[in-house]
């Protein structure tokens, strides 16, 4: 059976995928790690990774903590 272009095995069109947008990384942190060392890992900013983890203080995060990266 043959399907028409874009049903199958076009990501874009496959239902619950939209072409372009990234699901979220998580990231744990390691000693010695910075919120500014992490943001430039990933091409982001510190505000950007506080706002998606609910953080108040970019100075307090600790080893094994669970990041969410925008």
């Amino acid at each position: 059976m043959t399907y028409p272009f874009g049903v199958y095995g076009d990501p874009g069109l496959m239902p619950g995928i939209v072409p372009g947008l990234r699901a979220p990384v998580v990231h744990f942190v390691r000693r010695g790690e910075t919120l500014s060392i992490i943001a430039r890992k990933y091409g982001t900013t510190v505000h950007a990774i506080m706002a998606a983890n609910n953080l108040r203080n970019p100075h307090v995060i600790y080893p094994g903590q669970r990041l969410i990266i925008p």
